[in-house]
């Protein structure tokens, strides 16, 4: 185990938020891990945008080694909310620095 699990698990977060649904339709646990094993997560809705949509379908791929790392993750989510214009805030890691 390494980040790329911590990206799946956030991956399945960004798809709830976006959807309202979880990316599988499964209604147990058991369910759920057949599906992620075997099936691909449900389309995002199109009027996402598709960098978005991408990045999303990235952090659930079934390998591991497809998802993308913490940082590309961090990278790719700061500049689409850059590029949608979302308002500026102090980050956690920004106000850490800002201690020292």
């Amino acid at each position: 185990m390494d980040d790329r699990t911590d990206v799946y698990a956030l991956g399945l977060v960004l798809y709830r938020l976006l959807e309202g649904r979880g990316p599988f339709a499964a209604r147990t646990v058991g369910e759920f891990m057949t599906a992620h094993s075997v099936e691909s997560p449900r389309p995002l809705d199109p009027s996402q945008p598709e960098p978005l949509r991408a990045i999303v379908l990235r952090c659930l791929a079934k390998e591991a080694r497809v998802r993308p790392s913490a940082f590309e993750l961090a990278t790719v989510l700061g500049a689409l909310a850059n590029e949608l214009g979302a308002p500026a805030r102090y980050t956690c890691a920004a106000q850490w620095l800002a201690l020292e």
